[in-house]
């Protein structure tokens, strides 16, 4: 025989085995690196586990089996042993990531892991320490070698006997668990493959166990040196790999499904976003979207006076169907001039004219406008009711709402059909407010008053508050609590935002070091493109505690380059943070942006959450985002949770963690 003393079948199958492992942590990084599938850290583990456990096998059947190097294959055998010990953390890990835990089982199952990475940890440091706890430096006797393969182990330690029945524990623990699932979920595709390997796993274990203590096997392929625990253990590995690539696979249809569902919501959702609902017409986001394309335009806002008085005096439906009979009128007068017609709220339209026309024809429009409105009454029964209208112009594309919302203030000031604007013209009383509150902000920042609440977030799996939300406000001097709401819109119009973002850095990353809590903060595309914002939090995370720190990113539109979302979230992950992704499910937020920044944890917007007790169409968008997500290996967040209706529906739709005023109101200090 080319092996001496060991058969070469006997041989081929720890190489088979090592083989079979390599290509399928090789197959997962490739899936992993071209994007197709999250990569599985479990997988990685108990995959590069079982690769050394394998390979030392292979090493000692040949140095002690061929060779016949007795202290070399001492050697290799304690490695190999010592890989087994790392089955410890793998096993649970295993578990938590393959099958959906109760709470009490979760709880349970995670102190598993973190008990058998110490004890795997001890294991492997007390083995180089004193090896001989774990593998004598005696070689096995003659009478207790079965095979000669065996040549060149040495003898079992108590380190040896505790891990192999540690290990059969728990491969048990692991199989009842997949025996309890299966019972109750019809999934055996996914799960049998793994049952049988664990319980040919355990019964090898057992075998090998028997072995250590009583030097005799219990079946008859006792004596084959590959047919023990290394068996059975690279079987569980092996079917955990194919388990995984198998659910993957069959999930493929169930995710493009999901998302083809998903897709119609979300055109649904944009409907709504840019139409009105009585009317069907674009909306103001519609018009403001417009006004960003190429082109000479101009725009004529109307506004229908006293409008009210008619809602009192004949109720809102009446109301209603006027606009609607109004709408049909003033939509077909504006197909045949080409112009574009908007409706705001109330009882408030847009014109958008397109095209370089002179001021004489925009008044001009604007008075044919205003005759098709008002020279016929509107029916209703018997009612002949009679509207009147206010137009104003806005001449130019620069700042043209702004225009045409200034000359309809003083068209209706006037009591006139219509006025121009080429320029922006504010009110004494928009203009005394801008001043006033830019000066609020300025002082604020000089005088400390820039203050940062908390708001507790509770983890939905623990049953606890696991982590804060840093939120903004600002004091005035009148003792007034000012939200974001007020006064971020003005800090970003007066270069005021920067200052403020920096002040709640450092007093996030101050709060960070006087607890041994998790906080997050939000960061917004200017603070991404902030460059004195983005050194103070750098240099602050070079402090300890920046593993506790998550940073929420929140959508806008500055997130259409990639470039520096991505270097910011691989520098910060450098340092231990995490990073989520804020407001998602509105606005611009879409599957491939999630796809592309690999973030750690998503919120779901409020938007979709405070109402989904009630609303169907939320609860189905909400459980497409988690059950994304969690194919993706994302955590996710509930926000605006405010009642425990709306907490019971997060349940169970499976969203890791709640934040709302269920769970407290932002607060000067931690919960």
């Amino acid at each position: 025989m080319p092996f001496g003393p060991i058969g070469i079948p006997e041989f081929l199958v720890p190489a088979i085995c090592a083989g079979g492992l390599l290509f399928g942590m090789l197959l997962f990084i490739f899936l992993w690196m071209r994007g197709r599938e999250p990569l599985n850290r479990n997988i990685i583990v108990i995959g590069g586990v079982g690769l050394v456990f394998v390979g030392s096998e292979m090493m000692v059947l040949a140095l002690g089996g061929w060779h016949r190097d007795a202290e070399l294959g001492r050697q290799f055998h304690r490695l190999e042993q010592i890989a087994g010990a790392w089955f410890l953390l793998a096993l649970p890990l295993l578990v938590e990531q393959v099958l959906p835990l109760p709470r009490a089982v979760f709880r349970f199952n995670r102190g598993l892991i973190w008990a058998g990475f110490a004890v795997a940890l001890a294991v492997t440091a007390i083995a180089f320490i004193r090896p001989d706890l774990y593998i004598s430096q005696t070689r096995a006797s003659a009478t207790a070698l079965l095979h000669p393969g065996d040549f060149g182990r040495g003898l079992e330690g108590p380190l040896y006997r505790l891990r192999d029945v540690s290990v059969g524990v728990l491969m048990a623990y692991t199989a009842a668990l997949i025996a309890i699932y299966l019972r109750r979920q019809a999934q055996i595709e996914y799960f049998l493959p793994m049952l049988v390997s664990l319980c040919l796993a355990f019964y090898a274990s057992i075998d090998d166990i028997v072995f250590v203590y009583f030097r005799f096997y219990i079946d008859p392929l006792g004596a084959w040196p590959f047919s023990r625990f290394s068996l059975g253990i690279t079987l569980v590995v092996f079917s955990s790999m194919v388990t995984t690539l198998l659910r993957f696979l069959h999930q493929r249809p169930e995710l493009r499904s999901a998302n083809q569902a998903l897709d119609k919501l979300l055109v649904s959702a944009e409907e709504k976003l840019y139409r009105d609902p009585l009317t069907g017409l674009p909306n103001r986001v519609s018009l403001v979207r417009d006004l960003e394309s190429p082109g000479e335009v101009h725009l004529i806002l109307g506004n229908l006076n006293r409008f009210g008085d008619i809602n009192d005096f004949y109720g809102m439906r009446v109301g209603d169907i006027l606009l609607r009979s109004m709408t049909r009128r003033v939509d077909e007068f504006c197909r045949a001039r080409g112009l574009h017609l908007y409706k705001f709220r109330g009882d408030e339209f847009a014109f958008l004219v397109p095209g370089d026309r002179s001021t004489q024809a925009l008044e001009r429009l604007a008075l044919d406008i205003h005759r098709h409105v008002t020279q016929r009454p509107y029916r209703y029964d018997e009612h002949r009711i009679e509207l009147k209208l206010a137009l104003g112009i806005g001449v130019g594309k620069e700042s043209i709402l702004e225009k045409a919302d200034s000359a309809l203030r003083q068209a209706k000031k006037d009591r006139r059909p219509y006025a121009v604007s080429d320029s922006v013209h504010e009110t004494d009383h928009d203009f005394t407010v801008n001043l006033r509150r830019a000066k609020q902000i300025r002082d604020a920042i000089r005088e400390e008053r820039v203050h940062v609440w908390y708001q507790p977030i509770h983890d939905n799996r623990e049953g606890r508050i696991g982590k804060h939300e840093a939120l903004v406000r600002l004091l005035d001097t009148d003792g007034a609590i000012l939200a974001p709401g007020e006064f971020l819109a003005t800090a970003r119009r007066t270069n005021l935002y920067g200052p403020v973002s920096r002040v709640v850095v450092r007093r996030v990353l101050a709060k960070l070091g006087e607890t041994r809590q998790e906080l997050s903060m939000n960061l917004s595309a200017e603070d991404l493109q902030d460059e004195e914002t983005l050194a103070l939090i750098f240099r602050g995370l070079e402090r300890d505690g920046a593993e506790r720190l998550v940073f929420e990113i929140v959508e806008t539109e500055g997130m259409g380059d990639y470039t520096a979302v991505h270097e910011f979230i691989r520098r910060v992950r450098e340092r231990g943070c995490r990073v989520a992704i804020d407001d998602f499910g509105t606005g611009y937020s879409t599957f491939q942006h999630l796809l592309r920044l690999k973030v750690d944890f998503i919120k779901i917007d409020g938007s979709l959450i405070k109402n989904i007790d009630r609303d169907d169409n939320s609860r189905i968008l909400v459980a497409n985002i988690v059950d994304f997500s969690r194919k993706l290996g994302i955590l996710t967040v509930a926000e605006y949770v405010h009642s425990r209706e709306v907490q019971d529906i997060v349940l169970s739709l499976g969203v890791h963690y709640s934040q709302g005023y269920l769970f407290g109101a932002p607060a000067v200090e931690l919960r």
